[in-house]
């Protein structure tokens, strides 16, 4: 099967070049790191509209402040390992591919 054969459901991403399936593999590990980086552009423009409009609410407003900052960091924290384990995933197949070192 295409799935690999360990307990969670990852797809076998390790095909040979020969294999048909290495561009149904590239299709979905670009897709997946076209999706993440408009995630992140997307969040940083939030990010960077929220700190604007924090900043504008004035420093009266230190709940609001510390509250928007807790969410910020927990909001970063998902994002940035969404980025690590998909551009993670994208390096290992692409040197896979290379025939750089063979699984």
């Amino acid at each position: 099967g295409f799935y690999g054969m360990n307990g969670f459901c990852l797809f076998n991403y390790f095909v040979n070049v020969q294999n048909p399936q290495i561009w149904f593999c590239g299709t979905v590990l670009m897709s997946n790191i076209v999706c993440v980086s408009i995630i992140s552009v997307s969040y940083i423009i939030i990010n960077t509209i929220t700190m604007k409009s924090s900043n504008l609410a004035g420093p009266n407003n230190r709940a609001v402040v510390a509250r928007n900052r807790k969410i910020q960091r927990k909001l970063s924290t998902i994002i940035a390992t969404d980025v690590i384990s998909w551009v993670s995933f994208f390096i290992v197949w692409l040197i896979h591919i290379l025939e750089l070192f063979s699984t």
